[in-house]
């Protein structure tokens, strides 16, 4: 665990867009990229809600991607780099075709927008 606080107690309306609290944390400690999770309850309820977040260094590491093969085709050439235990990078922004064949992890809190 990063952090952990308490908010003060305030009379919850039916509604959205209510702010309940603040929260500040520093975040310039963290030397590496890194995924948290920012994890909110009420303790009267079992009423509980979180979200993934990253945290990335102010300073960033120097990467040489001289060994990466960059493409947006899965060729022969991209399947001999992979097999042979070759680092990829596969850019398919727009070339899906089979949309629905594609299992989406990211999907918005759209109760929440």
């Amino acid at each position: 665990m990063f952090a952990e606080g308490v908010l003060p107690t305030v009379d919850i309306q039916i509604g959205n867009e209510q702010k309940l609290g603040t929260m500040n944390m520093p975040l310039n400690s963290f030397k590496r990229a890194q995924k948290l999770n920012l994890k909110i309850w009420l303790d009267c309820l079992e009423v509980t809600n979180n979200w993934d977040f990253w945290v990335y260094p102010s300073i960033l590491p120097e990467v040489h991607g001289d060994d990466i093969h960059i493409t947006d085709t899965l060729d022969e050439q991209t399947r001999n780099i992979l097999v042979n235990g070759g680092k990829v990078l596969f850019l398919t922004a727009g070339k899906v075709e089979h949309g629905k064949d594609v299992v989406q992890y990211m999907t918005p809190a759209f109760w929440n927008t």
